[in-house]
């Protein structure tokens, strides 16, 4: 099962800075639980909530499908 928008919006900093080209944080939060968004498109998201968003996803999955994240660039 995918997350939601409301839970990936917790794991944001809230800064409505719209520099991911969307409005507000939570519209931002929607296209990401959409899939038309990644997470990385905020600048201002921090490694912990990134590594977070992996673990909520991958223990989110229904099947066996193999997550690999590949460094954050910090």
């Amino acid at each position: 099962m995918a997350l939601t928008g409301i839970q990936i919006f917790k794991l944001l900093p809230i800064t409505n800075c719209k520099e991911c080209g969307v409005p507000t944080s939570l519209a931002f939060a929607m296209t990401v639980a959409s899939g038309k968004s990644e997470l990385d498109s905020c600048p201002y998201v921090s490694h912990e909530a990134k590594e977070q968003f992996c673990l909520l996803y991958t223990s989110d999955a229904a099947d066996d499908s193999l997550f690999v994240w590949v460094g954050w660039g910090g």
